[in-house]
């Protein structure tokens, strides 16, 4: 009998603080949909984890040999990259090339959280890992992480996936602070470049990202690859109709995979720790940099540039969600309901999915 309380006896304070991180992450997938596929498998693992005397990463546990190395969570990060490819449409971008530069800025983040975490004193590698936060690049972040500091891969793949649950709480008040009510009324009359794009260029669009960054930066290509291989597939048709209409239930699914093999490695030895308390400053400095720079670069383009765009378009780039760009599109409308930019800014958030793959990609080939 005494074998059947052993488990009991065995609890700890820190497990205890982990149950409740465990089932805190439950609940919010349960009462929002942003990053909800990841929450619930990762708080469902991280109550695992910290069980006392459950084998699930012993030497002798098959899930214990499927992380070992790390390949299980970078062969998954990889196939959630081409999930997400297949679900990127560039053609707003394509039509906008501009959106491409837009999309740059909200990635200054990066090395905001990159300088941030080497004076730290986090070493280079753990500071490079550390430095996608600034991408805000959920699936970007674990890949990287898988590479070079798996130590910190479960508190840092958290906080990359906190970020879209971030953005609607930080990014009005900033953007509100950085901009005139004028600036955020501004409308865009961009009728000329809405022209159709052919699937032909949007193929040669994959193919030529795929060529340009294998023959500049080719360590940088895995990522790149994958992310453009999805989209291949969608726009050359070989993806049929009926698996087209389900990416979204395989992307929830890897996600979800993704997401519960990670929890199993958060025990509270591996949690809780000053270093995660550090990595969480670092994540709100990353959407607070990349919002900033995202609407200050535009303002200043403003300036230099005859055609002008609204400052605020400039954050659209941030995250693997278009979280940013709706917030955007309802602040236009609440200053002015004739000025709807959400297609502006979701081609901008397209466009970043490019640019964020590849910076993190040059970023791992830098190592």
């Amino acid at each position: 009998m005494d074998h059947l309380f052993v488990g009991m006896t065995a609890v700890t304070v820190d497990n205890i603080i982990m149950y409740c991180i465990g089932l805190f992450l439950i609940i919010l997938a349960v009462k929002t949909d942003v990053s909800s596929a990841f929450f619930l498998p990762f708080g469902f693992g991280t109550i695992l984890a910290n069980l006392p005397f459950v084998p699930i990463l012993t030497e002798t546990s098959p899930i214990a040999f499927w992380l070992k190395g790390g390949l299980l969570l970078e062969a998954l990060s990889l196939i959630l990259l081409i999930m997400l490819g297949a679900k990127s449409d560039f053609s707003g971008a394509l039509r906008r090339p501009s959106s491409f530069i837009y999309s740059i800025p909200a990635h200054f983040g990066l090395f905001a959280v990159l300088f941030a975490a080497t004076g730290l004193g986090f070493s280079e590698k753990q500071a490079a890992v550390i430095g996608i936060l600034g991408a805000v690049h959920g699936p970007a972040a674990i890949y990287v992480a898988t590479q070079f500091s798996q130590g910190i891969l479960a508190p840092l793949a958290l906080l990359a996936y906190l970020h879209p649950v971030l953005l609607p709480v930080l990014q009005p008040p900033l953007i509100r602070l950085l901009t005139t009510p004028q600036e955020r009324c501004f409308k865009i009359h961009f009728t000329a470049e809405e022209r159709p794009v052919s699937r032909r260029t949007k193929i040669f669009f994959s193919v030529g990202v795929v060529l340009l960054i294998g023959v500049t930066a080719p360590f940088a290509v895995m990522m790149v690859c994958m992310f453009m291989l999805g989209n291949l597939l969608r726009e050359s048709g070989l993806m049929n109709q009926e698996l087209s209409e389900t990416k979204n239930s395989w992307i929830q699914l890897s996600t979800g995979v993704l997401g519960f093999f990670i929890g199993i490695t958060m025990g509270a030895n591996s949690f809780l720790r000053p270093e995660v308390a550090l990595l969480a400053g670092l994540s709100m400095l990353a959407v607070v940099v990349d919002t900033a720079s995202g609407v200050l670069c535009i303002k200043i383009a403003n300036r230099v540039f005859a055609k002008k765009v609204n400052p605020m378009l400039g954050v659209c780039g941030i995250s693997y969600l278009p979280i940013s760009a709706r917030i955007v599109a309802d602040m236009a409308l609440r200053e002015d309901r004739e000025n709807d930019i959400l297609c502006y800014a979701k081609s901008i958030h397209s466009a970043a999915g490019v640019t964020a793959v590849i910076v993190g990609g040059i970023l791992l080939a830098s190592l």
